[in-house]
């Protein structure tokens, strides 16, 4: 917009307009028909010239003003999330257990930060026979005596959960809240497995189904004692534990 442009020309239209006045005011009056045809033929004539000139005048006003008009702000756009399937455990074991408003919203959150979902799946199957899907809970028969035991949807033990609580504390988060613990540990999760634990993440990923992940998930990145191990195995694929320890083609 050049507003120096639009000021000249309408400060020329309004003197125009003042120029156009003061002529019609500066008319001599006289007597007689033909003068009065004359003076209606003039004043017809600069009326029109007022007009066009007013008009003129009013649209430069417009076009020096139209630059500060401010433009419509955008709408803000809400990010779109993925959604999760709801659970329904595509392996050979008993999943009924598993099928709750809880599984399925963790499920949810775990897909929305990228994992795939039988995958996520899987996951959750393990959280439920690790913690019931409790996020504050605490073991209360530690294994190893003298430990503070398992905490946790998956029930982090010893430098692990040493690792989550500074991580949760640069986090701020609220120990005794569920919801802000649950997401912090599955956050946690993510960071542990594209960190230290990304050998276990490699494993987790050949797997085709639910059951087999979850199989893999819990011999490869919780590591409970064998005789756990084997049990949950079996639970997860109806198959011994030989089953996802020796090498598995691909289909």
């Amino acid at each position: 917009m050049d507003y120096a442009r639009n000021y000249l020309n309408t400060s020329s239209l309004a003197d125009r307009i003042r120029e156009s006045a003061a002529t019609g005011k500066a008319t001599k009056v006289s007597s007689g028909l033909g003068a009065r045809q004359e003076r209606s033929a003039a004043r017809e004539e600069q009326e029109a010239d007022f007009g066009t000139v007013r008009a003129n005048y009013m649209n430069s006003i417009r076009d020096m003003f139209s630059g500060f008009v401010s433009a419509p702000e955008e709408e803000e756009v809400a990010p779109v999330l993925q959604a999760a399937e709801p659970m329904r455990f595509a392996g050979a074991g008993d999943y009924t257990a598993y099928q709750s408003e809880n599984a399925n919203r963790i499920k949810g959150k775990l897909v929305t930060r990228g994992m795939p979902d039988h995958i996520a799946e899987a996951f959750v199957m393990n959280f439920a026979d690790e913690s019931g899907l409790n996020s504050t809970i605490n073991e209360q028969n530690p294994t190893v005596e003298g430990s503070r035991g398992g905490f946790g949807l998956y029930q982090l033990t010893g430098p692990r959960r040493v690792a989550y609580e500074e991580y949760a504390a640069r986090q701020g988060i609220n120990l005794s809240d569920p919801m802000e613990q649950e997401d912090a540990q599955l956050s946690f999760l993510l960071e542990e497995l594209q960190g230290s634990e990304k050998g276990a993440w490699n494993k987790i990923q050949s797997a085709d189904d639910a059951g087999t992940a979850a199989a893999l998930i819990a011999k490869d990145f919780l590591r409970p004692a064998k005789e756990h191990l084997n049990a949950r195995v079996a639970k997860y694929t109806g198959r011994p534990v030989e089953y996802i320890t020796k090498p598995r083609a691909r289909s």
